[in-house]
């Protein structure tokens, strides 16, 4: 396994009190996290949760501490999306993805149309647009995004699809930073506008592919297992 960052342990989940911001405690000890995930979480965030955070570098920030990761039916899940563009990129630079062997990044929150997409990756032949979606949500070992709906996420889809038709290699990642799901799918019952999107994105030549990794803590050292392929389900 191979180490995420260091993180504080024994801290358990109070409360969120808007989008990016979340209370944690440690006996008398409560302190204001950064969550840096704008998913609705309610499966997750509950109350005295355990919780990984980790201190930040920046003095001046307003919440000293981020929220990386909580605990959930015995299962570590990590919630942090730049985690798992973090992962990613070092899986790139491993040429452990087989799809994007040879691909390295050229540019980050690449903008095409009105939409801002994760990265532009370049070989000796082609370009191809990545759009990476962490996935926290999973119900009888199968993974769903999104949590909430998202116009957002659906709109880069459809870009996707304009950006296959003006000549772009195109491929959206659904990651699971959790060990325990075997499948996904599209959350089509929560958002019906995701699910047309995403099969819009299949029939227009968008690649779709969904993995995990497995997340252990070690002493204080967060870890992640190499990225598995699960399987899509439409």
């Amino acid at each position: 396994m191979f180490k995420i960052v260091d993180i504080i342990s024994g801290y358990k989940f109070e409360k969120r009190i808007n989008r990016y911001t979340g209370l944690v405690s440690k006996g008398k000890t409560s302190e204001k996290v950064f969550i840096a995930n704008t998913g609705r979480l309610v499966e997750l965030l509950t109350k005295d949760a355990p919780v990984y955070i980790k201190k930040t570098d920046n003095p001046k920030r307003k919440t000293q501490y981020d929220l990386i990761a909580i605990e959930f039916d015995k299962i570590i899940v990590c919630i942090d999306t730049r985690v798992s563009n973090w992962i990613f990129e070092e899986h790139l630079k491993g040429n452990k993805l087989e799809e994007l062997k040879g691909y390295k990044v050229k540019k980050r929150e690449y903008k095409i149309g009105n939409s801002r997409i994760d990265y532009l990756l370049e070989n000796k032949k082609s370009k191809c647009l990545a759009e990476l979606k962490l996935c926290t949500l999973v119900q009888d070992q199968q993974m769903l995004f999104p949590d909430a709906v998202s116009k957002r996420s659906a709109k880069h889809l459809l870009d996707l699809v304009s950006a296959t038709k003006q000549g772009y290699r195109t491929i959206v990642y659904f990651i699971g930073l959790r060990g325990d799901p075997n499948t996904f799918r599209p959350n089509k019952e929560l958002d019906p506008q995701f699910k047309e999107a995403f099969y819009r994105a299949l029939v227009g030549g968008v690649e779709i592919m969904a993995l995990k990794t497995k997340i252990r803590l070690e002493n204080q050292d967060l870890l992640y297992s190499d990225l598995e392929d699960i399987s899509v389900k439409k």
